[in-house]
């Protein structure tokens, strides 16, 4: 009954960490509380950088990305704007820590969209399957240590290795579905 409690509490976690509406190609990275502002490619937003082009030399016209202190959040890194969806990292952000403007295509979008605080998800470049696994593995040598050390410890009699293998069996079928 122990163990089931405790691969159930396993894969709880391992799931909520995942954040399942990560777009294709990433991972969930961490969320982070940003205050959140906006901008478009004109003179008044960017003055004398308004040429067209992000930091990385994208296309600043098109309204898919954001500009984020890179040194926080790297250049690709998919983030999730609450109330606006996805936007990649493409452009260098205001100066200081925890700070986000979201790139809109008119000015008046960005004069809407004003500025306030967010909790934005961050997702890096990188495979699910191998994160999933990583993770759990992570949290069930955690709950394991817990286990072996508590009143109800299993002592020698409890296999991490046989869990995990059984956890990347229940991946393995789920993904199959």
């Amino acid at each position: 009954m122990k163990i089931l409690l405790a691969i159930g509490f396993v894969l709880a976690v391992a799931n909520t960490a995942l954040a399942p509406d990560a777009p294709s190609g990433y991972v969930y990275w961490k969320t982070l509380k940003v205050r959140a502002t906006a901008y478009c490619p004109c003179v008044r937003c960017c003055k004398n950088h308004a040429n067209g082009k992000t930091s990385i030399g994208k296309n600043a016209w098109k309204p898919n990305g954001c500009a984020v202190n890179p040194s926080e959040s790297p250049y690709g890194t998919m983030v999730h704007i609450p109330g606006v969806g996805f936007r990649v990292a493409d452009d260098r952000g205001p100066r200081g820590r925890n700070k986000l403007d979201v790139r809109y295509v008119y000015h008046w979008q960005a004069r809407k969209f004003g500025s306030g605080f967010k909790n934005v998800k961050l997702y890096r470049k990188g495979r699910r399957m191998e994160g999933t696994q990583k993770e759990a593995y992570e949290i069930i040598s955690a709950v394991a240590s817990m286990i072996k050390d508590s009143k109800y410890g299993w002592g020698a009699d409890f296999d991490l290795a046989a869990v995990v293998d059984d956890l990347g069996e229940l991946e393995t079928i789920k993904g199959e579905e």
